[in-house]
């Protein structure tokens, strides 16, 4: 298996990708980098396997925070 990912940035502040797991899923994403560090995606994952038969996708949402370390 093999996964495979794009991300395109946008004003250093927006952001758009896709990814591609062989035998498993489609996935679309979109995120922001808010102005305190944090940010905040969003993912729909389209299941491509054997699975779809029981799974319509899934979504996700992820918050997250970047650290500035300083030398």
């Amino acid at each position: 298996m093999a996964e495979i990912n794009a991300r395109a940035i946008y004003d250093r502040q927006y952001w758009a990708g896709l990814s591609y797991r062989t035998e498993d899923a489609l996935a679309i994403m979109l995120g922001i980098q808010l102005n305190n560090g944090f940010n905040v995606a969003y993912s729909y994952d389209l299941t491509t396997s054997g699975l779809n038969a029981v799974s319509n996708g899934a979504h996700e949402i992820t918050l997250g925070y970047d650290f500035s370390i300083f030398k």
